[in-house]
């Protein structure tokens, strides 16, 4: 994907905001392509190079769990983590954190091995990473005790082998997860929610966080952000339900 005009137009106007002084920002990061790559590569970090290298400015990315990601933020250890599921994670999360909201929408699915799994979800075994349990039981109507969690990779292993009825993830780290898995049998979807959800990039509720939460939203808002790979198009465009491609042509 290319980034070049993207940030031709955000350099011309970094000038214009700016932190009071240089300051080191330590990014924990969940993979969640195209967005943020399990390679520490992706449009957030593009974005922030582009940031660091028009001030003096510096950022740090540590590939983490977002359980554990919430864990840095709220003990000070992160200045900025991503992603969240914007404006649905808990009371207790927000009494830290402020959120800005980017601007790519994505689809969550529930992904089976055989369609009939996709209803009555409440009774099924369904994996979910870490970390995102607490708002998933809100937004999915799980009940705590059918939850299991753990890793992405670990969860597709499980719905492979018969331990698991159902996974929740992100569409397209869902469809990258499964693609390791090349043997697999064919994979059924059911979006839900049935509608895209926002991210958002969580900072600290400090006067650093605000400085930052500003000169973020005032980036993402004030230049054309580049455009989706076709592929990535694609996969946003499925229908509600139905087969999970193995590749999209």
């Amino acid at each position: 994907m290319k980034y070049s005009v993207w940030f031709v137009c955000l350099l011309s106007f970094l000038s214009e905001v700016s932190l009071s002084h240089a300051e080191a920002f330590n990014a924990a990061f969940e993979p969640l392509p195209p967005h943020i790559e399990a390679n520490g590569q992706g449009l957030l970090p593009a974005l922030l190079e582009q940031l660091a290298s028009s001030s003096n400015d510096s950022y740090s990315i540590e590939m983490v769990p977002y359980s554990r990601a919430k864990r840095e933020l709220q003990n000070g250890r992160a200045d900025l983590i991503g992603f969240t599921p914007l404006a649905a994670e808990t009371n207790s999360f927000y009494s830290f954190a402020m959120e800005v909201r980017w601007p790519y929408p994505v689809a969550t699915d529930f992904i089976a091995l055989t369609p009939d799994r996709l209803d009555d979800i409440a009774k099924r075994r369904v994996g979910i990473p870490y970390g995102n349990e607490s708002f998933a039981e809100q937004m999915l109507g799980i009940p705590p005790e059918n939850l299991y969690l753990a890793e992405l990779d670990e969860l597709i292993l499980m719905l492979l082998r018969g331990r698991l009825d159902l996974v929740w993830f992100e569409r397209r780290a869902l469809h990258q997860a499964l693609l390791k898995h090349p043997d697999r049998p064919a994979i059924h979807y059911r979006q839900q929610p049935p509608r895209p959800i926002y991210l958002g990039i969580a900072v600290r509720r400090t006067g650093k966080g605000e400085r930052l939460k500003q000169f973020l939203q005032h980036g993402i808002n004030q230049q054309s952000m580049p455009l989706l790979s076709e592929e990535d198009r694609k996969l946003g465009m499925l229908p509600l339900r139905g087969e999970l491609p193995a590749a999209m042509d």
